[in-house]
């Protein structure tokens, strides 16, 4: 099932609570992504999408768990892309403001895998 992907910065981001951004305003700001954020990778949606608008800010930081994306967006590294859903609670919360384009970035399958026989100590 497709998930929509939206930009997002932290509470100490100078953008943090501002209505009048646009993708132009995004564009020289520092990075999180996940490491399949490349041309031919799981996240290369997203890779397109910055090199059609002009971003040219660099990466600071990545990661695979969506757990720590946010953890990195909160500490202030740079602003980032998560699923909406994701990022719901810690908008609620005041955590996490979403970014422009305010229809969201893309959209991306994700998927959950598991082993079933893993046995945890």
């Amino acid at each position: 099932m497709p998930r929509r992907f939206h930009f997002y910065c932290g509470a100490q981001h100078r953008f943090y609570g501002r209505d009048d951004l646009s993708v132009a305003d995004l564009r020289a700001e520092n990075l999180v992504t996940v490491p399949g954020d490349h041309i031919g990778g799981g996240f290369s949606k997203l890779t397109l999408f910055r090199e059609q608008h002009g971003f040219t800010g660099r990466v600071l930081a990545s990661s695979a768990s969506m757990r720590e994306l946010r953890r990195l967006i909160h500490a202030g590294y740079g602003i980032g892309c998560l699923p909406e859903a994701t990022a719901r609670d810690d908008m609620a919360q005041q955590k996490l403001f979403r970014l422009p384009p305010h229809d969201g970035v893309v959209d991306i399958d994700l998927h959950l895998l598991w082993h079933d026989g893993r046995h945890y100590s």
